[in-house]
């Protein structure tokens, strides 16, 4: 593997951690105010009934569960590609070397 191109891809990966940070933020964020800040208005809707009430709550229920798991897949996505970059730079010497040596 040529030096550039390991360079190039752990760059990479440095500048996608910080893009999956955010997207978990924005998620956390999505959350607290589509999901959490909704229950509010259902509780204090009069004009609904008993039902539509509980349909409301467990749709909310669904987007919220929904948004969880998409926070701990950015959540894990980044952990990873910064776990993958800092491995790619302890070893890079390993890499370089076994790639020139196989040539």
């Amino acid at each position: 593997m040529k030096k550039t191109i390991l360079y190039i891809i752990i760059a990479i990966l440095y500048f996608l951690t910080p893009a999956f940070i955010l997207g978990a933020l924005g998620a956390m964020v999505s959350k607290k105010y589509e999901v959490d800040q909704s229950y509010w208005q259902i509780d204090g809707n009069e004009k609904l009934s008993y039902t539509e009430k509980r349909k409301q709550i467990e749709e909310l229920d669904n987007r919220g569960t929904l948004l969880d798991y998409q926070t701990y897949a950015f959540t894990f996505v980044a952990l990873t590609t910064f776990i993958v970059a800092t491995g790619l730079i302890i070893k890079r010497n390993k890499i370089l070397i076994d790639k020139k040596s196989n040539s």
